[in-house]
């Protein structure tokens, strides 16, 4: 009698066993359905919008690339709800028969790669510079102001810079070629476009592609070369001549950190400063490029 009683008892307890572990089992498959399903509600979906050629972002840069027809338009993606879209891109986009896409505000986002876009992008081909010859007739009595650039390798510099020349009236801007690695300054880049606000698209600078065979030519027809110079270097340049309303000049400005080259100031007729108007820090010697730029072109003009 004893060992029936002690067999029934195993019994009941293998019995109970197997049932809490099925019911463990079955709340840990149960755990980790509630974990997969949550997890996968959170997951992040990135939209991956294939690119044709580079994307150029905000209002102005589309708006004035759509009107300048340098570059060729694959499509135009816009924020239906974004204030700053107005009827008359898309208007241009229709008549010019490019594909205009509404998307939301985060895959614009993706596409400018986070750069300030006010509602708009487009994918169109890279600008291309023309490269700058000098006709024959250098000599002739027309008035000119134009502005080189050399080794200006932030794109935001290059872009304000640009845009400042257009609005003060300066005829004509150039760069230094990529190839001149001791003057290049920075690609025309989507960055570049929208630092200036858009001008980039309606007047883009020609590139020199042998900054000395481009002065040497300006110097022999008599064109004034003026350098932009730090103050710390003003006390060793040349003394400025007087100003005159009807010669042609070109304006000469460099990086901050280095300047102009020997390579370039030997053909500058006067190297231009702007003084400060305190005794300055050690470490605060020069003024951002394209302020300094923005006064000297002032003064050029006057």
């Amino acid at each position: 009698m004893f060992f029936i009683f002690q067999q029934l008892k195993t019994m009941m307890m293998i019995k109970t066993w197997r049932l809490l572990t099925t019911q463990r089992n079955s709340f840990k498959d149960l755990k980790l359905d509630r974990l997969a399903s949550s997890s996968s509600s959170k997951k992040k979906v990135f939209t991956v919008i294939p690119v044709e050629g580079e994307i150029i972002s905000g209002f102005h840069s589309v708006r004035l690339a759509l009107e300048s027809t340098k570059r060729t338009f694959y499509k135009i993606y816009y924020c239906p709800k974004s204030a700053r879209i107005t009827s008359d891109i898309l208007e241009l986009a229709d008549i010019n028969n490019i594909a205009t896409i509404p998307v939301t505000w985060k895959m614009l986002n993706q596409l400018s790669q986070k750069a300030p876009h006010k509602g708009v992008c487009a994918d169109v081909s890279p600008l291309k510079q023309s490269a700058a010859t000098l006709a024959d007739d250098l000599n002739d009595d027309k008035t000119r102001r134009w502005l080189l650039m050399c080794s200006i390798g932030d794109p935001q510099n290059l872009g304000a810079i640009i845009r400042t020349a257009y609005f003060l009236g300066i005829d004509d801007i150039f760069t230094c070629s990529p190839f001149d690695s001791s003057q290049t300054s920075s690609s025309l880049t989507p960055s570049v476009s929208r630092a200036s606000a858009g001008v980039l698209e309606i007047w883009t600078p020609k590139v020199v592609y042998n900054p000395d065979d481009f002065l040497q030519k300006l110097s022999n027809a008599n064109w004034r070369i003026i350098g932009a110079t730090s103050a710390t270097d003003f006390q060793s340049t040349k003394s400025p001549q007087q100003n005159s309303q009807n010669e042609c000049k070109i304006l000469i400005v460099g990086n901050e950190g280095e300047g102009l080259p020997e390579s370039i100031t030997k053909y500058c007729n006067d190297l231009l400063v702007i003084p400060p108007g305190r005794k300055l820090h050690p470490y605060v010697d020069s003024l951002n490029v394209s302020v300094a730029t923005a006064l000297l072109l002032q003064r050029l003009l006057v």
